[in-house]
């Protein structure tokens, strides 16, 4: 399974806090969104996980990947957008990165400003119980 976080969203209504760090990269609790997001992937054994962003804050995301001590291979992809008005949304996103990765495996897909309590092995376990009935 691999995991996809969408993180390509300018978060505009949030200005001035995200006009220069992207949402997910915003400290809560003492670290960045996305670290809390993929401390809960990290249960899922996921293969990789896809970080969607954009061209506004792809370079955070790099920057911030290098300073991270991933457990399971994270990658950061530019979608190409530069601004909100040429943003590809979320579904836009998925099929982007489906295509340019070729992907083929179970996905899970997550927006990358949601902090959530829910398991995610829970969920997964759910999915394949009704994968494997059909």
């Amino acid at each position: 399974m691999d995991a996809i976080i969408l993180a390509a969203g300018y978060a505009v209504r949030l200005h001035p806090l995200t006009e220069d760090t992207p949402k997910p990269l915003l400290e809560v609790a003492g670290k960045p969104i996305i670290e809390h997001i993929i401390d809960k992937i990290a249960c899922l054994k996921s293969d990789r996980i896809y970080i969607v962003t954009n061209g506004k804050f792809h370079r955070d995301f790099l920057d911030w990947l290098h300073n991270f001590d991933a457990k399971i291979p994270i990658e950061a992809i530019n979608d190409g957008t530069k601004s909100n008005e040429d943003r590809l949304g979320a579904m836009g996103d998925i099929n982007f990165l489906i295509k340019n990765r070729n992907l083929e495996d179970d996905i899970v897909v997550i927006a990358g400003d949601n902090l959530f309590e829910a398991s995610l092995t829970d969920i997964a376990n759910a999915f394949n119980r009704r994968k494997n009935n059909v």
